[in-house]
């Protein structure tokens, strides 16, 4: 990701109106694959993260297709006090604000879900990322900065 300068200054309401406009942008329909609750033709892997705040790291599960439950595969190491993690919509890049750290790691995802720091590992943010989020082109990650009261824009490349 290449950070764009002059983050926007905003309210804590604005951010807050802000990402949820943008996650509202990014809903599908409703996962089942295709329109009118029909089964999806092809089933495709699914993946589950979880930010570990006192471990500094991320959990990785597979999500079994059928019941839905989440098998444990392993974790990966973040910056200081990860507290979001987001997947851009290609499903090929995952992105963690690190609150206390000030940045932004970025892997890779596998075919298995596994995460795999892309180089560089991480990006500067602003104070105290607290938020993450791709918009649905894939073209540009935003990070609403808790202490600073800033959203940070970076245009993600071709390689994360």
């Amino acid at each position: 990701m290449n950070r764009i300068r002059n983050p926007w200054r905003l309210s804590s309401l604005a951010t807050a109106i802000l990402f949820a406009g943008l996650f509202a942008a990014c809903g599908g329909d409703g996962g089942d694959g295709g329109g009118g609750g029909q089964p999806p033709a092809t089933i495709f892997p699914r993946f589950a993260y979880v930010t570990n705040i006192g471990s500094d790291t991320v959990s990785q599960y597979v999500v079994d297709s059928v019941t839905g439950q989440l098998r444990p595969n392993g974790y990966v190491s973040t910056g200081d006090h990860p507290s979001t993690v987001t997947v851009d919509p290609s499903g090929r890049t995952a992105y963690v604000a690190n609150f206390r750290s000030h940045t932004v790691s970025q892997y890779s995802v596998g075919s298995t879900g596994t995460l795999t720091p892309l180089s560089p590992p991480t990006v500067s943010a602003g104070t105290g990322p607290l938020l993450v989020t791709v918009d649905p082109s894939g073209r540009t990650a935003y990070v609403a900065n808790a202490d600073s009261h800033t959203i940070s824009q970076y245009r993600i490349s071709a390689t994360g």
